[in-house]
């Protein structure tokens, strides 16, 4: 080989080696990027998965915070639909005795004045006898 064609892959070795460095280079720049990118992903990841827990934990105490307030308010109603029945039952109790009272009075009443029709017609029939 010549001198001159030495001097060219001499120099042409060492413009390829630049761009070997250029190009590890740009591979490890590459790489740090993949970590830092991977990094902020998994980040993400930790602070979805906190949030879907947190948002599952609201859930379940929205949840059951609800069934306790329809439980307390089931109660309340119930118990004033029991006072309601009492009330009512106070009130048309006293009508209903009232209305026995009354019926057993009307029948009191229709029998003495039955009782007094069969007396009439007893008179009415000794007298007719009498004639």
């Amino acid at each position: 080989m010549t001198s001159e064609t030495d001097l060219t892959l001499t120099s042409r070795v060492s413009e390829l080696e630049k761009q070997l460095k250029e190009v590890m280079g740009q591979a490890e720049t590459n790489k740090l990027g993949l970590v830092e990118a991977k990094a902020t992903v998994e980040q993400l990841n930790k602070s979805l998965t906190q949030g879907n827990r947190l948002t599952i934990w609201q859930f379940i105490f929205f949840v059951a915070s609800l069934v306790g307030v329809l439980w307390i308010g089931i109660g309340l109603i119930d118990r004033r639909i029991d006072d309601l029945n009492r009330n009512v039952n106070e009130r048309f109790g006293a009508v209903d005795k009232r209305f026995d009272d009354m019926n057993r009075r009307m029948s009191e009443r229709f029998d003495d004045t039955n009782r007094r029709i069969d007396d009439l017609r007893q008179i009415m029939l000794e007298q007719r006898k009498k004639r």
